[in-house]
């Protein structure tokens, strides 16, 4: 289910139906990330079951900007970079709630752009985001202090927050909260369609986080989700509590130790 618009001023004009038919510019379908949390004393098992070696995973040290009270996140903004070894390394402007509908049509037009809708167990959120190449030189010139933050951001993503952002960002009370390390693997499930992403971090103090998701068309996203929760818990494996997105934990690590 797309969420209606919370934004406060926006001033495109609607393009696209959200709901569970909603499709981005051209037609495409808006897909629909499903996420399930990994108990934190089952990590050691899953990672067994779904054979997630660390020699063969992808790492990636991810920061965040944001004041040290998450003023950003707490609107709806998060602001990331993410050093990947060995691929590409990037930077994303990503608000939530904001349903397709919302965004002006040229947006779609743009590299790097997309919407779709976020599933942490029960929770449900549109998002759209938009990233763009950036050098791990880049990157970690601004973690060193060495650039300004609002330089590591592209002119196009500034104005997306401009546009759409509830809480627009000072840049000079910004703060790099990170990098966190973080290793992710795909894998298949016998028995279940699409491909899986398992995502591992490791917070500040220590506390990992292992997170399974897949990405389907909306049309499918229920029937997966009840597939997905049904091959975890064959596999003795429990995401029925309450599930916290790695974004949100992180954050809070973060912002405890300021």
């Amino acid at each position: 289910m797309m969420l209606p618009l919370a934004l406060g001023a926006c001033g495109a004009a609607p393009r696209h139906v959200a709901g569970s038919g909603a499709v981005g510019a051209g037609g495409t379908p808006i897909e629909t990330e499903l996420k399930r949390t990994v108990r934190p004393d089952q990590i050691a098992t899953a990672r067994k079951l779904f054979e997630l070696d660390d020699s063969e995973a992808q790492r990636v040290a991810v920061s965040f900007y944001d004041t040290p009270a998450l003023e950003l996140f707490d609107s709806g903004l998060v602001l990331r970079s993410r050093v990947a070894h060995g691929d590409d390394d990037d930077v994303t402007v990503k608000l939530r709630p904001l349903p397709p509908s919302a965004v002006a049509a040229s947006w779609f037009d743009e590299d790097g752009f997309k919407c779709e809708e976020d599933r942490s167990g029960q929770e449900s959120v549109s998002s759209c985001s938009l990233t763009v190449s950036r050098s791990a030189h880049a990157i970690e010139a601004v973690q060193h202090g060495k650039s300004t933050i609002a330089s590591l951001f592209a002119e196009d993503q500034r104005r997306f927050v401009r546009d759409y952002a509830k809480v627009q960002p000072n840049w000079e009370r910004l703060e790099v909260l990170g990098p966190l390390d973080a290793k992710s693997w795909d894998f298949e499930l016998p028995g279940l369609e699409p491909e899986l992403s398992a995502e591992l971090w490791t917070l500040p103090g220590g506390q990992q986080m292992l997170e399974v998701s897949t990405k389907v068309p909306q049309s499918e996203a229920d029937a997966t989700a009840a597939a997905l929760d049904a091959a975890l818990a064959a596999r003795g494996l429990d995401t029925s509590g309450v599930q916290e997105t790695k974004t949100r934990a992180a954050l809070r690590a973060f912002a405890e130790l300021r």
